[in-house]
């Protein structure tokens, strides 16, 4: 997933180092998830099986360590795994499905607590059009139209929907953000959006007591 350019003409090549991915992919993971459990957002959510059928996929894994976030991916669609582009130096936190006609989902620590906000107000409005934008002191979210132009000048027109959810200042882990990101082509947008946002509503972070469920991805 690449961010819309914020420049001139043109855009940035795909898998150049400012694509989504590849940003999601390097940025460091500071600390061991197990030192954030005792800090992290007051209310949030327990992991537990996730709804009939549906698969459960938390970020570390159970095997590397205590969750500190998940997201859910519903039944009957069939995600597949697809492997990041670039270097992955810290994966603890990183995800990446891919779906039918185009689907995409992406997530990471997000490179910094204003990703989002600087995603909205740093681009052109001729390359994103802001669809729903709010911004607040845990969560973050936008969808959007965006256009991007490709290497041989064709114009590819996407729709993304991005959640950050942000720990709180008091963590003493760097308070650092953990981002969303869902991607479909524009054109495919109205029929996959009911699907989109049920994913983007069950992405929440850990509370403190959490433990790593068999049931987990």
């Amino acid at each position: 997933l690449r961010p819309p350019p914020r420049g001139g003409a043109g855009g940035p090549p795909a898998g150049s180092a400012t694509s989504l991915g590849r940003r999601l992919s390097v940025i460091s993971a500071a600390g061991a998830a197990a030192a954030v459990l005792g800090q992290l957002l007051p209310g949030g959510w327990r992991p537990a099986r996730a709804e009939a059928g549906a698969r459960l996929i938390t970020r570390p894994s159970p095997k590397k360590g205590p969750p500190v976030f998940s997201y859910e991916l519903p039944a009957g669609v069939a995600f597949e795994r697809s492997v990041m582009e670039g270097e992955t130096e810290f994966p603890e936190f990183v995800t990446k499905f891919s779906g039918p006609d185009g689907l995409t989902i992406l997530t990471g620590q997000s490179p910094d607590r204003e990703f989002i906000k600087t995603t909205r107000e740093g681009t052109k409005g001729s390359r994103l059009k802001s669809i729903k934008y709010k911004l607040g002191d845990s969560k973050d979210v936008l969808e959007c139209k965006v256009k991007l132009y490709e290497a041989d000048g064709s114009e590819t027109r996407i729709h993304r929907w991005y959640t950050m959810l942000k720990e709180p200042e008091s963590a003493g882990n760097g308070a650092r953000a953990f981002l969303l990101a869902l991607e479909v082509p524009e054109e495919k947008a109205q029929e996959y959006a009911t699907l989109m946002q049920t994913i983007q509503a069950t992405f929440r972070l850990a509370e403190p007591s959490a433990a790593p469920t068999p049931a987990a991805s």
